[in-house]
């Protein structure tokens, strides 16, 4: 049975520039996606130097596009090998490597056992 997690709904979003639509971040936040856009705008303009907070700023004066991709509870699922994974995280990853192609400004931890979970389970079905 799946172990959940404090705040029961979590949602993946996506920021998206304004006039060619192109996805250029994905996130995720258990809190109203409009309170996590408000939290991105007032970091650019507190001047945090991540590479989309400086995107964010070229925009100005308008905001990047508010997508939401999937709403999800927040659950640890148990793996075969004994370990535990969140559901949460592992949807972020799906959806970063679903627009990974749209140069977006967070990076996929390929590294990670969820990405590479992702691609064999890709492999496989081919």
């Amino acid at each position: 049975m799946p172990k959940s997690y404090p705040n029961p709904t979590h949602i993946i979003y996506a920021l998206a520039d304004p006039d060619t639509h192109q996805v250029r971040y994905v996130g995720r936040t258990g809190r109203t996606a409009s309170l996590r856009l408000y939290d991105h705008l007032k970091a650019a303009a507190r001047g945090c130097s991540s590479p989309v907070y400086e995107w964010i700023r070229g925009l100005a004066p308008v905001a990047p596009l508010l997508i939401i991709l999937q709403e999800l509870p927040n659950q640890k699922i148990a793996l075969p090998d004994g370990k535990y994974e969140s559901t949460v995280q592992a949807a972020e990853t799906k959806w970063m490597k679903r627009f990974e192609r749209s140069q977006l400004f967070n990076q996929i931890k390929r590294d990670s056992r969820i990405y590479r979970r992702l691609v064999n389970d890709n492999e496989q079905k081919r």
